[in-house]
């Protein structure tokens, strides 16, 4: 997938190819559009995910209890607000110019950026839930990609693409953290379906595979490339893992399980988005200092 040499200190120097990391990204476009038509503009699709819609905002109505190890990890993120988002944008300017990397920031920035504006420009503005499933009202509002997951996902991996080579994994896995605790407590939560986390996942990866591309590099660093079939893995698995939650939740007989569905729908868009900052983390290049 990559162009590359010999550099001083063993690494291999690599300018990606545009072309592999595009057709990842189309990959992952044409995996949202395939959701998107599945879960929202099929009336099969929006009866099955209004019936647990409907019971995340019931449970909330009702104060009823989470299970423990969901409600931990929805407590990590529910108290965050839009402006905790703008913050984490600020980290990234911030930890990106001490590092003197303008465009390694502008690539972060990039990603974030594009992860949350496309989310809330697809949301608002370019798709609509027709109400097929006769659920008119607030649960017939358009509510996908998930404004909140898209936003953990996209500041996440700018995390991940601006931190420093030794802390990319420690990077991967807070982002990961952060971004899964989200997917699970909006659903969980009653906030979200969950097809809205998945094309939120499914939309990070479109986003970060688009920057990847970007000049990086600059003075005394050079682009390192990413691990082989790391792109393709991320391409393929991130739609996989997507389709997988989907098939789990709404097509396994209920009681297979000893968890309810709503507790195994929040889990697994927890998991998919967890599962894709540290996939897609893997297909970033990163930098290397120049000996």
């Amino acid at each position: 997938m990559t162009a590359s040499s010999t550099a001083p200190g063993g690494y291999r120097a690599a300018r990606p190819r545009t072309a592999g990391y595009l057709l990842a990204a189309v990959v992952q476009a044409l995996a949202f559009a395939v959701l998107f038509v599945v879960c929202v503009l099929t009336r099969p699709g929006q009866l099955a995910e209004d019936v647990l819609h409907g019971e995340a905002y019931r449970r909330a109505a009702e104060g009823g209890d989470s299970p423990q190890w969901l409600s931990f990890a929805t407590t990590l993120v529910e108290g965050l607000q839009p402006w905790h988002f703008v913050i984490g944008l600020g980290v990234l300017a911030v930890v990106g110019l001490l590092r003197r990397r303008l465009r390694l920031t502008l690539a972060a920035l990039a990603t974030a950026l594009g992860t949350m504006g496309l989310a809330e420009l697809l949301k608002h503005v370019l798709l609509e839930r027709p109400d097929l499933a006769g659920t008119a009202g607030a649960a017939a509002t358009n509510s996908l990609p998930s404004g909140h997951t898209s936003a953990a996902l996209g500041i996440g991996l700018g995390l991940v693409l601006l931190a420093p080579g030794r802390w990319r994994a420690p990077a991967a896995v807070v982002a990961a953290v952060a971004a899964g605790s989200m997917g699970a407590m909006v659903v969980e939560h009653g906030w979200h379906r969950l097809s809205d986390v998945l094309a939120s996942a499914l939309l990070a990866s479109f986003v970060a595979t688009v920057t990847a591309v970007l000049p990086v590099g600059s003075g005394r660093t050079r682009r390192v490339a990413a691990p082989p079939g790391a792109v393709l893995q991320a391409a393929v698995l991130v739609p996989a893992l997507a389709a997988g939650a989907l098939l789990l939740v709404y097509a396994l007989p209920t009681g297979t399980l000893p968890v309810s569905a709503l507790d195994l729908s929040a889990a697994s868009g927890g998991l998919v988005a967890a599962a894709t900052v540290l996939l897609v983390a893997r297909a970033l290049p990163r930098e290397a200092r120049r000996d």
